[in-house]
């Protein structure tokens, strides 16, 4: 008897373990951040803290939250900003955020099919397998795509190490041009905690050690 419950009780753990390993939780965070839940409570956030669809998290002034699902997905909310789950992990086996307001990072693992991560800004909506960075100023929104694949809704494709600015539907690029911002962003992805599990970090570490004014493109960086 004594050995069918602790079979029964050790599947039982499995099975919340696998479970547990689909949310997104948090993993780093620092001064005043909130986290509003789909039914309108709002908690500051906490280490271990589990997000879920439909969850808004917002950042105050000199305040960041790092959130992570395993092996799969990182990101980096900045001071004054928001972002919006619009579905996690835990329903879909893909991510699609509702970014509105300050910055985020996001690094992605690479896959084959490209479709882990959506992100919505203003009327605009990109598949994001890999690394970048998005800015809102005052409704422009600046995207700093390090590597991996990147579309606009569904029909453009960005080329790596590109710079894009959204206006309204207008849609520019440019190549990356190495300077202090840049470097500054790439150090910061270094440091993330779990980055090995969802990314190469020493390609990160090759990046960074080009000069300023170093202008890339898709065939600077090779595995």
């Amino acid at each position: 008897m004594l050995r069918v419950i602790f079979i029964f009780f050790y599947i039982s753990l499995v099975l919340f373990a696998k479970d547990y390993s689909r949310y997104i939780k948090v993993v780093d965070f620092n001064g005043a951040v909130k986290i509003l839940s789909s039914k309108s409570i709002v908690k500051p956030a906490n280490y271990g803290d589990l997000l879920f669809s439909r969850d808004n998290i917002l950042t105050e002034s000199n305040a960041y939250i790092t959130a992570y699902l395993e092996n799969k997905f990182l990101f980096k909310l900045k001071e004054n900003s928001t972002i919006e789950l619009l579905d996690t992990y835990d329903k879909k086996s893909n991510i699609h955020l509702n970014f509105n307001k300050g910055e985020v990072i996001l690094v992605s693992e690479l896959n084959a099919n490209n479709n882990l991560l959506k992100i919505s800004i203003s009327n605009i909506e990109f598949m994001l397998s890999g690394t970048a960075i998005i800015k809102n100023n005052d409704g422009v929104f600046r995207i700093i795509f390090l590597n991996g694949f990147l579309a606009i809704n569904n029909g453009m494709n960005i080329k790596e190490f590109s710079e894009v600015i959204i206006n309204n539907s207008n849609v520019t690029t440019n190549d990356l041009v190495m300077n202090d911002e840049l470097r500054s962003y790439i150090n910061e992805i270094i440091s993330f905690p779990y980055l090995e599990k969802v990314a190469l970090p020493n390609i990160y570490r090759e990046i960074v050690k080009f000069p300023d004014g170093a202008i890339f493109n898709s065939e600077i960086i090779t595995e």
